[in-house]
Protein backbone atom coordinates (compact mmCIF):
# COMPACT_ATOMS: atom_id res chain seq x y z
CA UNK A 1 0.00 0.00 0.00
CA UNK A 2 2.80 2.45 0.37
CA UNK A 3 4.12 1.98 -3.03
CA UNK A 4 0.45 2.89 -4.24
CA UNK A 5 -0.04 6.07 -1.89
CA UNK A 6 3.70 6.92 -3.15
CA UNK A 7 2.50 6.68 -6.81
CA UNK A 8 -0.74 8.48 -6.28
CA UNK A 9 0.86 11.42 -4.65
CA UNK A 10 3.35 11.79 -7.45
CA UNK A 11 0.56 12.35 -9.53
CA UNK A 12 -1.05 14.91 -7.26
CA UNK A 13 2.63 16.55 -7.69
CA UNK A 14 2.25 16.59 -11.59
CA UNK A 15 -1.16 18.02 -11.06
CA UNK A 16 -0.26 20.78 -9.43
CA UNK A 17 2.55 21.78 -12.10
CA UNK A 18 -0.11 21.53 -14.60
CA UNK A 19 -0.26 18.31 -16.18
CA UNK A 20 -3.40 16.67 -17.14
CA UNK A 21 -4.23 13.28 -16.53
CA UNK A 22 -5.88 11.28 -19.46
CA UNK A 23 -6.63 7.33 -18.77
CA UNK A 24 -7.50 4.81 -21.69
CA UNK A 25 -9.00 2.17 -19.48
CA UNK A 26 -10.23 -1.33 -21.67
CA UNK A 27 -10.00 -3.61 -18.12
CA UNK A 28 -10.25 -2.30 -14.73
CA UNK A 29 -7.95 -4.92 -12.90
CA UNK A 30 -5.07 -6.76 -13.82
CA UNK A 31 -5.97 -9.88 -16.17
CA UNK A 32 -2.55 -12.31 -14.88
CA UNK A 33 -2.78 -12.27 -11.47
CA UNK A 34 -5.47 -12.22 -8.48
CA UNK A 35 -6.90 -8.89 -7.70
CA UNK A 36 -5.96 -7.17 -4.06
CA UNK A 37 -7.44 -4.62 -2.23
CA UNK A 38 -4.38 -2.18 -3.35
CA UNK A 39 -5.76 -2.71 -6.83
CA UNK A 40 -9.15 -1.72 -5.95
CA UNK A 41 -7.96 1.10 -3.58
CA UNK A 42 -5.55 2.72 -6.53
CA UNK A 43 -7.84 2.04 -9.11
CA UNK A 44 -10.49 3.99 -7.52
CA UNK A 45 -8.69 6.78 -6.64
CA UNK A 46 -6.26 7.13 -9.59
CA UNK A 47 -9.44 7.62 -11.20
CA UNK A 48 -10.57 10.77 -9.53
CA UNK A 49 -7.49 12.31 -10.26
CA UNK A 50 -7.99 11.44 -14.06
CA UNK A 51 -9.02 14.83 -15.76
CA UNK A 52 -10.17 12.67 -18.89
CA UNK A 53 -11.01 8.72 -18.92
CA UNK A 54 -11.79 7.14 -22.38
CA UNK A 55 -12.77 3.97 -22.66
CA UNK A 56 -13.86 1.71 -25.68
CA UNK A 57 -17.46 0.51 -25.46
CA UNK A 58 -21.40 1.46 -23.77
CA UNK A 59 -20.57 -1.39 -21.55
CA UNK A 60 -17.13 -0.23 -20.11
CA UNK A 61 -18.88 3.55 -20.07
CA UNK A 62 -22.05 2.88 -17.95
CA UNK A 63 -20.17 0.66 -15.49
CA UNK A 64 -17.38 3.33 -14.76
CA UNK A 65 -20.00 5.99 -13.56
CA UNK A 66 -22.10 3.55 -11.92
CA UNK A 67 -19.30 2.06 -9.78
CA UNK A 68 -17.06 5.12 -9.55
CA UNK A 69 -18.90 8.21 -10.57
CA UNK A 70 -16.92 8.93 -13.43
CA UNK A 71 -18.37 10.61 -16.72
CA UNK A 72 -16.45 8.45 -18.77
CA UNK A 73 -16.13 9.12 -23.06
CA UNK A 74 -16.75 6.33 -24.91
CA UNK A 75 -13.37 6.66 -27.89
CA UNK A 76 -14.90 3.87 -30.09
CA UNK A 77 -13.09 1.18 -31.37
CA UNK A 78 -10.11 0.52 -33.34
CA UNK A 79 -9.21 -2.39 -35.63
CA UNK A 80 -6.22 -3.77 -35.10
CA UNK A 81 -4.26 -4.21 -38.84
CA UNK A 82 -0.58 -5.74 -37.02
CA UNK A 83 0.69 -8.62 -39.17
CA UNK A 84 3.65 -11.18 -38.15
CA UNK A 85 5.15 -14.04 -39.73
CA UNK A 86 2.90 -16.73 -40.38
CA UNK A 87 3.29 -20.67 -41.70
CA UNK A 88 1.95 -20.66 -44.85
CA UNK A 89 2.03 -24.07 -45.06
CA UNK A 90 -0.09 -24.45 -42.03
CA UNK A 91 -3.45 -23.90 -43.23
CA UNK A 92 -2.64 -26.45 -45.76
CA UNK A 93 -2.18 -28.50 -43.00
CA UNK A 94 -5.22 -28.19 -41.10
CA UNK A 95 -7.82 -28.27 -43.98
CA UNK A 96 -10.55 -31.05 -43.58
CA UNK A 97 -13.34 -32.47 -44.39
CA UNK A 98 -14.37 -32.53 -40.43
CA UNK A 99 -16.13 -29.67 -39.03
CA UNK A 100 -13.49 -27.19 -37.82
CA UNK A 101 -14.00 -24.99 -33.95
CA UNK A 102 -11.58 -22.29 -34.15
CA UNK A 103 -9.80 -20.50 -31.07
CA UNK A 104 -7.57 -17.61 -31.79
CA UNK A 105 -6.18 -15.19 -29.40
CA UNK A 106 -3.60 -15.23 -26.34
CA UNK A 107 -4.25 -17.75 -23.75
CA UNK A 108 -5.15 -17.05 -20.65
CA UNK A 109 -6.67 -18.82 -17.72
CA UNK A 110 -10.23 -17.22 -18.09
CA UNK A 111 -10.57 -17.47 -21.69
CA UNK A 112 -11.28 -21.34 -20.64
CA UNK A 113 -9.94 -23.62 -23.07
CA UNK A 114 -9.82 -26.73 -20.48
CA UNK A 115 -13.21 -26.30 -20.61
CA UNK A 116 -13.52 -26.08 -24.13
CA UNK A 117 -11.48 -29.38 -24.98
CA UNK A 118 -13.58 -30.90 -22.01
CA UNK A 119 -16.25 -30.33 -24.25
CA UNK A 120 -14.89 -30.98 -27.41
CA UNK A 121 -13.95 -33.85 -26.90
CA UNK A 122 -17.61 -35.01 -26.48
CA UNK A 123 -18.04 -34.43 -30.03
CA UNK A 124 -17.18 -36.62 -33.03
CA UNK A 125 -16.52 -35.44 -36.62
CA UNK A 126 -14.83 -32.35 -35.52
CA UNK A 127 -11.65 -30.73 -35.10
CA UNK A 128 -10.15 -27.57 -32.55
CA UNK A 129 -7.96 -25.23 -33.91
CA UNK A 130 -6.36 -23.47 -31.46
CA UNK A 131 -3.53 -20.51 -32.36
CA UNK A 132 -2.26 -18.24 -30.09
CA UNK A 133 0.50 -17.86 -27.84
CA UNK A 134 0.01 -18.08 -23.56
CA UNK A 135 0.96 -15.19 -21.94
CA UNK A 136 3.37 -15.66 -18.96
CA UNK A 137 1.67 -16.34 -16.00
CA UNK A 138 -1.25 -17.67 -17.65
CA UNK A 139 -1.32 -20.73 -15.94
CA UNK A 140 -2.99 -22.72 -18.66
CA UNK A 141 0.03 -25.33 -19.88
CA UNK A 142 -1.98 -25.00 -23.05
CA UNK A 143 0.42 -27.66 -24.79
CA UNK A 144 -0.05 -30.49 -22.05
CA UNK A 145 -4.07 -29.92 -22.55
CA UNK A 146 -3.43 -30.69 -26.23
CA UNK A 147 -1.04 -33.52 -26.17
CA UNK A 148 -1.93 -36.48 -27.67
CA UNK A 149 -5.08 -35.15 -29.04
CA UNK A 150 -4.52 -35.86 -32.85
CA UNK A 151 -8.19 -33.54 -33.23
CA UNK A 152 -6.73 -30.99 -31.94
CA UNK A 153 -4.01 -28.27 -33.88
CA UNK A 154 -2.45 -26.47 -31.52
CA UNK A 155 -0.23 -23.25 -33.03
CA UNK A 156 1.81 -21.59 -30.82
CA UNK A 157 2.56 -18.09 -32.25
CA UNK A 158 0.84 -14.35 -32.47
CA UNK A 159 -1.97 -14.21 -34.81
CA UNK A 160 -2.12 -11.32 -37.01
CA UNK A 161 -4.67 -9.40 -39.35
CA UNK A 162 -3.78 -11.89 -42.32
CA UNK A 163 -3.35 -14.79 -40.25
CA UNK A 164 -7.15 -14.48 -39.53
CA UNK A 165 -8.09 -14.22 -42.86
CA UNK A 166 -5.72 -17.35 -43.55
CA UNK A 167 -7.56 -19.58 -40.92
CA UNK A 168 -10.67 -18.27 -41.54
CA UNK A 169 -10.79 -19.86 -44.80
CA UNK A 170 -10.94 -23.34 -42.97
CA UNK A 171 -12.95 -22.13 -40.13
CA UNK A 172 -16.86 -23.19 -39.24
CA UNK A 173 -17.30 -21.91 -35.95
CA UNK A 174 -14.92 -19.97 -33.44
CA UNK A 175 -15.31 -20.78 -30.19
CA UNK A 176 -14.17 -17.42 -27.87
CA UNK A 177 -16.19 -17.66 -24.21
CA UNK A 178 -14.76 -15.85 -21.08
CA UNK A 179 -15.02 -16.52 -17.49
CA UNK A 180 -18.00 -14.49 -16.77
CA UNK A 181 -17.22 -14.61 -12.77
CA UNK A 182 -13.23 -13.74 -13.34
CA UNK A 183 -12.56 -11.13 -10.43
CA UNK A 184 -10.98 -8.83 -13.29
CA UNK A 185 -14.07 -8.92 -14.94
CA UNK A 186 -16.15 -7.81 -11.62
CA UNK A 187 -16.94 -4.33 -13.43
CA UNK A 188 -16.87 -5.54 -16.58
CA UNK A 189 -14.20 -6.09 -19.72
CA UNK A 190 -13.57 -5.36 -23.30
CA UNK A 191 -13.29 -8.65 -25.45
CA UNK A 192 -11.12 -7.26 -27.87
CA UNK A 193 -11.31 -10.40 -29.84
CA UNK A 194 -14.80 -9.75 -31.55
CA UNK A 195 -13.49 -6.89 -33.67
CA UNK A 196 -11.55 -9.81 -35.57
CA UNK A 197 -14.21 -12.05 -35.69
CA UNK A 198 -17.20 -9.88 -36.61
CA UNK A 199 -14.73 -9.49 -39.74
CA UNK A 200 -14.93 -12.87 -40.81
CA UNK A 201 -19.02 -13.22 -40.68
CA UNK A 202 -18.30 -16.58 -39.21
CA UNK A 203 -20.56 -17.98 -36.58
CA UNK A 204 -19.03 -17.65 -33.11
CA UNK A 205 -19.87 -19.77 -29.82
CA UNK A 206 -20.04 -17.33 -26.91
CA UNK A 207 -21.69 -17.55 -23.20
CA UNK A 208 -24.38 -14.18 -23.56
CA UNK A 209 -22.92 -11.12 -21.69
CA UNK A 210 -23.82 -7.31 -22.79
CA UNK A 211 -20.12 -6.38 -23.11
CA UNK A 212 -20.27 -9.25 -26.10
CA UNK A 213 -23.69 -8.35 -27.06
CA UNK A 214 -22.83 -4.81 -27.99
CA UNK A 215 -19.84 -5.96 -29.62
CA UNK A 216 -21.09 -8.28 -32.33
CA UNK A 217 -25.02 -8.79 -34.54
CA UNK A 218 -26.96 -11.12 -33.10
CA UNK A 219 -27.30 -13.27 -36.52
CA UNK A 220 -23.42 -14.48 -36.31
CA UNK A 221 -23.58 -15.60 -32.56
CA UNK A 222 -24.83 -18.67 -30.67
CA UNK A 223 -25.34 -17.49 -27.12
CA UNK A 224 -25.61 -20.09 -24.49
CA UNK A 225 -26.19 -19.36 -20.56
CA UNK A 226 -23.14 -19.16 -18.89
CA UNK A 227 -24.49 -20.61 -16.11
CA UNK A 228 -25.60 -23.89 -17.76
CA UNK A 229 -23.20 -26.61 -17.42
CA UNK A 230 -24.54 -28.26 -20.71
CA UNK A 231 -24.85 -24.80 -22.65
CA UNK A 232 -21.19 -24.53 -24.31
CA UNK A 233 -21.29 -28.42 -25.28
CA UNK A 234 -25.09 -28.03 -26.79
CA UNK A 235 -24.35 -24.88 -28.75
CA UNK A 236 -21.21 -26.63 -30.24
CA UNK A 237 -23.50 -29.28 -31.30
CA UNK A 238 -25.90 -26.65 -32.74
CA UNK A 239 -23.20 -25.19 -35.29
CA UNK A 240 -22.28 -28.35 -36.12
CA UNK A 241 -25.97 -29.23 -37.38
CA UNK A 242 -27.14 -25.22 -38.36
CA UNK A 243 -26.67 -24.46 -42.36
CA UNK A 244 -25.23 -21.23 -41.51
CA UNK A 245 -23.74 -18.54 -44.54
CA UNK A 246 -21.02 -16.76 -44.17
CA UNK A 247 -22.05 -12.70 -43.51
CA UNK A 248 -20.59 -10.33 -45.58
CA UNK A 249 -19.46 -8.04 -42.64
CA UNK A 250 -17.62 -4.70 -43.17
CA UNK A 251 -15.10 -4.55 -39.93
CA UNK A 252 -14.25 -0.74 -41.04
CA UNK A 253 -18.17 0.37 -41.00
CA UNK A 254 -18.85 -1.09 -37.27
CA UNK A 255 -15.27 -0.30 -35.90
CA UNK A 256 -13.80 2.60 -37.94
CA UNK A 257 -10.47 3.72 -36.85
CA UNK A 258 -11.20 7.62 -38.04
CA UNK A 259 -13.83 7.79 -35.39
CA UNK A 260 -11.51 7.02 -33.04
CA UNK A 261 -9.01 9.54 -33.64
CA UNK A 262 -11.59 12.29 -34.46
CA UNK A 263 -13.46 11.34 -31.13
CA UNK A 264 -10.67 11.03 -29.21
CA UNK A 265 -9.41 14.78 -30.33
CA UNK A 266 -12.36 16.45 -29.78
CA UNK A 267 -12.51 15.88 -26.07
CA UNK A 268 -8.50 16.11 -25.43
CA UNK A 269 -9.45 20.03 -26.83
CA UNK A 270 -11.03 20.73 -23.59
CA UNK A 271 -8.44 19.64 -21.58
CA UNK A 272 -6.37 22.84 -22.99
CA UNK A 273 -9.27 25.41 -22.93
CA UNK A 274 -10.74 24.92 -19.48
CA UNK A 275 -10.56 26.97 -17.01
Amino acid sequence: MKTAIEFLNKIDDLKLKGWKVVWTLHNFFPIDRSITTVDEYVTKEFMKKCDLVFTLSNCLKNNIKKYYGINAINHGMGFNLLDNEFNNNLVENFKTNKFVFTFIGNIYEYKMLDYVIENFNKLENCILIIAGKESKNAHVNIEKLVESNNNIKFYDGFIGDDDWKKLSTITDSFINIYDLDFPAFKYGFFPSNFINIYNTGIQCISPRCMEIEEMMDNSQMIYYSFTDKDGLLNAMKYAMSRNYVKLNNDVNKKYNWSKVVSCFTKNCERLFYED
